[in-house]
């Protein structure tokens, strides 16, 4: 799986919600799975407690509606350790850029080669339409572009396009959520993978 479709995709995101607890009576940590879904408790032998949370970057209204016992358990902790941190998830179109570049099919000359060219005739004016719909018939040069852009993108971007019919989306990723609340709650966003991995 590329770098690209790691963070587009729908994975198992885990979360780790770091905060305080009150020690456990050996000296060994102590799991318990939460009543919440896809939820944990790890606390440590000298009160630290870990939280980790599996979450997926699309979702819908009701997968968004978190329970009170996580919201609680994130607002009561320290930091976030997500799969990218704060500063890689603001960066990531300055990353995916010059990626997107290097990406191109080119054809001996080195102009990009529209792909288009090559899939067969039903794929590619599904993607014709696609792209059509998106930036309108009466933008010749956007669809040129877009028509030209690396396979993997559009791999990424069907795939999200599917899950939007399902009635899925990124704004209600939980994720996403997690991400914007702890930015509003000014807390650190760190990351346990970084955008170049």
């Amino acid at each position: 799986m590329s770098k690209e479709q790691k963070f587009l995709g729908i994975v198992l995101l885990v979360v780790c919600l770091v905060g305080c607890a009150s020690s456990p009576t050996n000296n060994k940590s102590v799991i318990s799975e939460r009543q919440e879904r896809m939820f944990w408790e790890i606390t440590s032998p000298t009160g630290t407690t870990v939280y980790v949370l599996g979450t997926i970057h699309v979702g819908t209204e009701e997968i968004a509606n978190l329970p009170q016992g996580i919201l609680d358990a994130f607002d009561s902790s320290n930091h976030l350790y997500a799969e990218l941190s704060l500063a890689d998830m603001q960066n990531q179109q300055n990353y995916l850029t010059p990626i997107m570049e290097e990406t191109v099919i080119v054809d001996e000359e080195g102009n990009p080669i529209p792909l288009t060219m090559l899939l067969d005739e039903a794929a590619a004016d599904c993607l014709s339409q696609i792209i059509v719909s998106t930036v309108g018939a009466d933008n010749p040069e956007a669809f040129t572009s877009m028509i030209c852009l690396p396979p993997w993108f559009w791999t990424s971007t069907l795939a999200l396009s599917i899950y939007q019919t399902m009635g899925y989306n990124a704004e209600h990723g939980i994720d996403v959520l997690l991400y914007n609340r702890g930015f509003s709650a000014g807390k650190e966003i760190l990351g346990l993978d970084a955008m170049e991995t």
